[in-house]
């Protein structure tokens, strides 16, 4: 996967390039439609939110570091750098708890979530259309596939040596925006629970192995006490419905009723309705990182296509 170094990388290598053979005016230009390019990417997922902050669950000196690395990384991407780590939200991932633990209190959820992978999302102030940012515990990559992406221009050797350094810690993974409407996931679930009228003492965001379009959101509301609500659901309108019942979009089950119709619901049915894809991404949410090569493939088009225009009405 193509990290925004890389892509800072290319464009800074196309820049060269460009001007000896157009001068300044060639490089404001690359700039501008590169800037433009960036802002029809996006990436992320939906959110997970606790009591616990960002900085406190990283560490204080690695979050300092990271603090300082995003908005170094923001200013690249020319985007906003004024990032609200004070709203950052937890979402755990792949977790296979949801369809095996057919009851849930305390001690049980602490110990799964300490077995289950997770990842932050941080929303920035940068006006519209909404960003954030998506951090990441780095994971070790492919070397072959990374010397292969090196041969053929696509990443630097510097990069790849500096994402070996960042194996094991934080990082920035994904920097996506929001679709013209659509707002994060932890705000739509707070306008539900508000709507209700209740007040949990904590909010868990989970998604099960078999990706769904948001998270499962559990919601405890006293000691030992978890109800599990549904927002959305891809291919499904109002309502997840399987064999054994079912549960209706935005309303609070309790946890041993909706986990039996989430376990059947997604045995039955997602791999059928989904031909077996299993990225599908949050509801409102434009992704990049999937398709990054691509879009420099465009951007690299949309360049040279520029320069020729150019060069044409600078004759003409």
């Amino acid at each position: 996967m193509l990290k925004v170094d890389d892509i800072q990388s290319l464009i800074n290598r196309m820049q060269g390039w460009f001007m000896k053979n157009g001068g300044n005016n060639m490089k404001k230009m690359i700039a501008l439609l590169f800037g433009l390019l960036v802002f029809t990417l996006g990436s992320s997922t939906a959110l997970a939110m606790e009591s616990e902050n960002m900085a406190s669950d990283i560490g204080q000196s690695e979050f300092e570091t990271l603090a300082t690395k995003s908005e170094e990384r923001l200013n690249q991407l020319f985007l906003s750098s004024d990032i609200q780590w004070d709203k950052a939200v937890k979402v755990y991932e792949e977790a296979s708890f949801l369809e095996t633990v057919p009851k849930m209190d305390d001690v049980s959820l602490k110990e799964e979530l300490q077995k289950t992978e997770y990842y932050w999302l941080v929303p920035t102030t940068h006006l519209q259309p909404k960003i954030e940012i998506r951090f990441d515990i780095v994971k070790d990559f492919d070397r072959d596939e990374a010397k292969k992406a090196v041969a053929n221009g696509l990443m630097s050797a510097e990069s790849v040596a500096e994402q070996e350094k960042q194996i094991g810690k934080w990082d920035i993974t994904s920097v996506g925006e929001y679709e013209e409407g659509e707002e994060p996931f932890d705000q739509k679930i707070e306008k539900v629970l508000k709507e209700q009228s209740i007040s949990p003492q904590a909010l868990y965001y989970i998604q099960p192995t078999k990706v769904m379009m948001d998270p499962i959101v559990l919601v405890k509301l006293a000691d030992n006490e978890y109800r599990m609500l549904i927002h959305s659901l891809p291919f499904e309108e109002g309502q997840m419905k399987s064999k054994v019942g079912m549960l209706k979009f935005d309303t609070l089950y309790p946890y041993e009723t909706a986990q039996k119709v989430l376990a059947a619901y997604l045995n039955e049915k997602y791999t059928e309705r989904t031909g077996g894809i299993s990225a599908l991404e949050p509801c409102g949410v434009i992704s990049v990182e999937h398709n990054r090569a691509m879009m420099i493939g465009i951007a690299v088009i949309v360049v040279i296509g520029g320069v020729i225009c150019w060069k044409f009405f600078k004759k003409t």
